[in-house]
């Protein structure tokens, strides 16, 4: 369990903590679904020995792929490897709770709480600010 007090001058950026986590989570497992799409059909079309490399498919693909915004130099080395008969294992991530994405993120096995004490509602009541307070010097 991972508490804080209300007063912390770093609490907003307790709270948004694992908001932010999660944000990474989603972005985990969508550019693995479009990177395996996309380098998917890239590396098919390499791998195939029978025809000669169709330089438009393949220019189309890498379009294809750079609109998603995947990087040039890891699709040229996929590229290339596939070329060698490489098959690279293309993971694709999911968002249940004990996946390898979550697994890469921070917090997420904590429970994280915020301490707030009556004072803060008494200031809230009131209409007063509410002050946080540096752990060190105590301003």
């Amino acid at each position: 369990m991972v508490c804080l007090d209300l007063d912390h001058p770093e609490i907003e950026n307790f709270i948004w903590w694992k908001v932010r986590e999660e944000e990474k989570v989603a972005s985990l497992v969508a550019g693995s679904k479009i990177l395996k799409k996309r380098l998917s059909a890239l590396l098919d079309v390499a791998k195939n020995k029978e025809n000669p490399l169709d330089k438009k498919e393949v220019r189309n693909l890498l379009q294809k792929a750079a609109r998603d915004h995947i990087p040039l130099n890891y699709l040229v080395r996929a590229l290339h490897l596939a070329r060698q008969g490489y098959n690279l294992p293309l993971q694709e991530f999911d968002t249940h709770y004990e996946s390898d994405a979550y697994l890469t993120v921070a917090g997420q096995n904590s429970n994280n709480s915020v301490r707030i004490p009556n004072t803060f509602f008494q200031a809230l009541q009131n209409g007063r600010d509410w002050e946080l307070r540096s752990r060190i010097t105590g301003e």
